[in-house]
């Protein structure tokens, strides 16, 4: 029997398997934006982009509704009001709290409202 990370399909072993593996679990870690921006109040239609910067990686984009923040597939043309992109070994420390936020951000690109780039930066996706 693998040992428990290795059956795991976002296990500390994980970040260095194929890229197959990996944006699962980013797809994954990336459903906790909505709850991280919970309390950051911007106009309807505000778009944030966050790319994890690898073919391993992705693109992700949260969109202001009317009451909270939601993600979506579809930006339909609109350019992004704010995006960050980072290294996907840098997002898998920063989400799973194996780097500091101020370490994070000094190894990403931001662009746009730092209101708005700055927050993704709290947010946690594995509780250790």
């Amino acid at each position: 029997m693998a040992p428990p990370a290795a059956n795991s399909g976002c296990g500390q072993q994980t970040r260095y398997n194929a890229q197959g593996v990996i944006y699962p679990c980013m797809e994954t870690f990336m459903r906790g934006l909505p709850h991280t921006y919970r309390n950051i109040a911007a106009d309807e239609g505000t778009l944030i982009e966050v790319t994890i910067n690898t073919e391993a990686g992705g693109n992700w984009y949260l969109q202001r509704n009317t009451e909270n923040w939601i993600l979506i597939k579809d930006t339909e043309g609109k350019t992004p009001d704010a995006a960050i992109t980072i290294k996907p070994d840098t997002a898998w420390k920063l989400f799973t709290k194996g780097i500091k936020q101020q370490a994070a951000i000094k190894e990403a690109n931001m662009r746009g409202d730092e209101k708005l780039t700055e927050v993704m930066f709290n947010m946690i996706s594995v509780m250790a």
